[in-house]
């Protein structure tokens, strides 16, 4: 009886049970804190997807789509062609269906939830795995354990609706090039172009589509090579075509992000910061050597997510778990690389075309939720490699005998 009953269990424990079983474990964790997750109201929703989705539901209603409208704004809206039109649509019909904010907090919360998982599924169903239970269990652990990757989930932003676009682009994109298929392909690039409409990380995603599909599609050059030559590329003539650019116009828009130094929302490294730590003159071959600087220190920044801005206890922590971190994607890469190839391949392109854009604007001061697109995948590729090592360990001390 006792082996029937084991049996039966097994069979009913599968991925989808350990994804419900992980999905109610967080919603018990936002009904502990149901009052201050339901009044958690982000700036931007105040200031931009409020105002602005209550007008667009209201230009739906009216009828209006003028050609004004359409490409450059109402008198009190920008245009619906914006870079965050997707969730101003989103957050305007959740308001206008709903009796009160405090309801349309609840109903944003249960949404945005379930769009994480969602995501983090799609990213799994990715992949071409036997049993990814433990995989899981160990994605969820070690992905929840800090809060800063599932936090913003409750503050009614964009980024979890831009994590669910980029997770069925992954998807296809993936499925196109294992399977050949070009039709797949063509959903990727239309989801690509809605992204484009959800959050400005599509520019990230935008050279990722192409790369992949010139390099992992049609396979006309070497991936590894293409990649180490754009990086190469990338570092040594984006600062120079920055100086050149602001020398010769001021009105640009790379210019706000450079003339105070802007790192993210809350932290700068001017231009006069450059100079007086190292003791330089004024002048452009010191003004170039800023921005090679700057850009790499971004890129060090967006690596270690380490800040000066978090408190010492938040540093600490960040120390240890994300070494834990890249020591197990670095430990098993060759066999992450063999074993799941274009899933990892996918990966490292969009984290690194991500850091170009990053390092070539501004960061968020909360870098997890606008990187969050990225770091699932990172996340499942670390679970994958923290697996085998710990059933390698198993193994080799008799814990286990397969």
């Amino acid at each position: 009886m006792r082996i029937r009953f084991t049996h039966i269990l097994l069979k009913l424990i599968n991925n989808n049970f350990v994804f419900l079983f992980f999905f109610f474990i967080f919603v018990g964790l936002y009904l502990l804190n149901f009052q201050d997750y339901n009044t958690t109201f982000a700036t931007d929703f105040r200031v931009r997807y409020k105002p602005y989705g209550l007008e667009i539901i209201n230009q739906i209603i009216n009828f209006d789509f003028s050609e004004n409208f359409l490409l450059y704004g109402g008198k009190n809206h920008h245009a619906y062609f914006n870079s965050y039109f997707i969730p101003e649509l989103i957050t305007g019909i959740l308001l206008y269906v709903t009796p009160n904010e405090y309801i349309f907090s609840i109903g944003s919360n249960f949404l945005n939830m379930s769009l994480l998982f969602f995501s983090i599924k799609i990213f799994f169903d990715t992949l071409h795995m036997k049993n990814k239970i433990t995989v899981i269990v160990i994605f969820f652990i070690f992905f929840f354990l800090y809060i800063a990757n599932w936090v913003w989930v409750f503050w009614k932003l964009a980024d979890v609706y831009f994590l669910f676009i980029f997770s069925i682009i992954f998807y296809f994109t993936s499925k196109g090039i294992q399977n050949k298929k070009l039709s797949y392909l063509l959903i990727s690039f239309l989801l690509t172009c809605i992204s484009f409409l959800t959050k400005p990380q599509s520019l990230a995603v935008i050279p990722f589509f192409f790369f992949v599909l010139i390099i992992l599609y049609y396979r006309k050059y070497n991936y590894f090579k293409s990649l180490t030559f754009i990086s190469i590329m990338y570092y040594v003539f984006f600062p120079m075509f920055i100086f050149f650019l602001i020398k010769i116009d001021q009105d640009n828009f790379l210019y706000y992000f450079y003339k105070d130094g802007h790192i993210n929302g809350l932290i700068t490294y001017s231009y006069n910061d450059f100079l007086n730590q190292f003791s330089l003159p004024k002048n452009n071959i010191s003004e170039v050597i800023y921005y090679y600087f700057l850009i790499i220190k971004k890129t060090i920044y967006q690596i270690t997510f380490l800040r000066e801005n978090y408190s010492d206890r938040h540093n600490i922590f960040l120390i240890p778990y994300f070494l834990i971190f890249y020591f197990f994607i670095i430990l098993n890469f060759k066999f992450l690389l063999e074993k799941y190839s274009t899933f990892c391949k996918l990966t490292l392109t969009i984290s690194i075309f991500t850091i170009f854009l990053q390092s070539s604007l501004g960061m968020s001061a909360e870098p997890n939720r606008t990187i969050l697109f990225i770091l699932i995948p990172l996340y499942i590729l670390f679970s994958i490699s923290f697996q085998r090592s710990l059933f390698f360990f198993l193994k080799k001390f008799k814990f286990i005998n397969k």
